[in-house]
Parts: C-alpha cells; structure tokens; sequence
C-alpha cells in the first residue's frame, strides 16, 4: 500500500506485535464502526454511511476531551490494513491514520500504524502543537495501538457494544 499521498508535515508511527493471527487482528480492526469499543479515548463511534467497511465508508467518532471528528477511509486493503482521512479537530487540519498489518508467524502480527498531521491557526497553532498537542497525540495513538492489542488478545472491550449503533448509521444515511 502507498504512504499518504498529501504532504504532512508532521507524523507519528507505531508497530506493536500482537500475539494472535493476522485474521483474528483483522477482524477487530475491520469493524471500522465500533472502534469505540477499543480505542480508550473514543467514547462513542458510528457509521456515517451506509456501508460499513472497505474504501468510502465512515464513522463520526466522540474522542474525549477534544470533541467529534468524521473519519473516511480512503484505502483499503482487504485482510491487511486501511488509511482513512480525519476531519479538522481544533489546532488539527486535515490529518490521516494508516493502520497495517502483516503476519509475523501463525500466530503472531506486527501492527504498523502512523498518523500524520498539518496544524491549523498560524503560530497560535504551533505553540499549542509544542506545549501540548504533540505529546498528548503521542500518548493517545500509542494508547490506542495497546488498547487493540488487549482487545485482540484477550477479547476484553473497553466499552459494550451499544445496541444504537446500528441505527444510528441509518439515521446519518437518510
């Protein structure tokens, strides 16, 4: 799969092993909806189009503490990995998140997962980037990597699956 094609000023990259086969990483993963189940600062998630995973499909995701984002996914790859677009979140323009996977052994998958980033509102921008942002974003995506890692490996949720979810993807279709 190609790196984001958009320049980016800024990125974060993570690889992380997890001790399960690269099916049963992926089928985590792939439930694109429902990372709130997983992603410890992702309080709520849900589909924003009809359909619900590979190239196209979306999700407005609630991250505490920072507000709502819409994320689309702009690359897929089937049993490996995606990318997908975030929408502008305070100091954040446009940013984007590749997730990839790749089997180590039978039972053994390394996750390799970057987000990349530009900043908006000048100076204003790159002071809070310095003092604040760049560090808790560090923390958040690492924290998140570990979080699916315990999921896939122990199937504990962070949050239940939420009966709404479903439903609400339909009202955000109409």
């Amino acid at each position: 799969m190609e790196p984001p094609k958009k320049h980016f000023l800024h990125r974060i990259d993570e690889t992380l092993i997890i001790d399960k086969s690269i099916e049963q990483v992926w089928d985590v993963l792939q439930d694109f909806n429902n990372v709130y189940t997983w992603a410890p600062a992702v309080s709520h998630s849900h589909g924003i189009t009809a359909q619900t995973k590979g190239q196209d499909c979306g999700r407005r995701c609630t991250i505490d503490g920072l507000g709502t984002v819409d994320e689309k996914v702009i690359e897929w790859q089937e049993g490996r990995g995606f990318t997908f677009e975030v929408t502008p979140l305070g100091p954040l323009d446009v940013s984007q998140s590749r997730w990839y996977l790749h089997a180590l052994s039978p039972n053994s998958t390394v996750l390799t997962a970057n987000f990349t980033y530009n900043l908006r509102f000048g100076m204003l921008g790159k002071v809070l980037h310095k003092l604040l942002m760049r560090r808790k974003l560090a923390t958040t995506f690492k924290e998140a990597l570990y979080a699916l890692k315990t999921r896939v490996e122990t199937g504990q949720l962070v949050r239940p699956h939420l009966a709404t979810n479903e439903a609400q993807v339909e009202q955000s279709v109409t």
